[in-house]
């Protein structure tokens, strides 16, 4: 499998981690599962250089459910 650092959207989608546009990035908390379906839907693809770990990873947790977690 590929590693999640090397996958970026093509497509928009929305799933329980949050809403993604393309040219977000995956997210390691994906399940297996959800990548291997997203890629053969061509939802995913190969990026041609991986997220950098020192940078900050950005929350693309919808904005409901963060006032849900603080509470």
């Amino acid at each position: 499998m590929t590693s999640f650092r090397n996958l970026v959207f093509v497509k928009n989608a929305t799933n329980k981690h949050g809403q993604f546009k393309k040219g977000d990035r995956a997210q390691g908390r994906f399940p297996k599962a959800l990548i291997d379906s997203y890629l053969a839907h061509g939802i995913l693809a190969v990026a041609d250089e991986p997220v950098a770990l020192d940078e900050p990873v950005k929350d693309y947790t919808p904005p409901r459910a963060r006032r849900n977690k603080a509470s």
